[in-house]
């Protein structure tokens, strides 16, 4: 079956997949940011990403 996604329910999906993977590996957002060598401020900034409604959840 084919399913349609907006790019924000894409983003959305992959913030809670890629927050489940830390958890799993028991890493705080810190020690991520110096094992990865992204900074903080930019895993916390994906990490907020929640999903919003688009216009065609409003009307459903």
């Amino acid at each position: 079956m084919l399913s349609l996604n907006a790019p924000s329910e894409i983003l959305a999906s992959g913030a809670a997949w890629a927050k489940e993977c830390r958890l799993w590996e028991q890493l705080t957002q810190d020690a991520l940011a110096e094992r990865s060598g992204v900074s903080l401020g930019s895993l916390k900034r994906f990490g907020r990403h929640r999903m919003r409604p688009t216009g065609r959840e409003r009307f459903r």
